[in-house]
């Protein structure tokens, strides 16, 4: 998933939470989220983001 979408795959509308600068850059699309969203470790909306 890395080499596809190094910031990974987020719904529309979702937004990083994080306590530094927030990923902007993520792949948007619901179908892909929805089958990777066991990746979104913080429930942010984005999934397969690096840590």
């Amino acid at each position: 998933m890395h080499a596809s979408y190094p910031h990974g795959v987020g719904r529309s509308g979702a937004s990083d939470h994080t306590s530094g600068r927030p990923v902007t850059s993520f792949y948007v699309s619901t179908s892909l989220y929805e089958a990777n969203s066991r990746s979104d470790r913080d429930g942010d909306g984005i999934a397969c983001e690096k840590a």
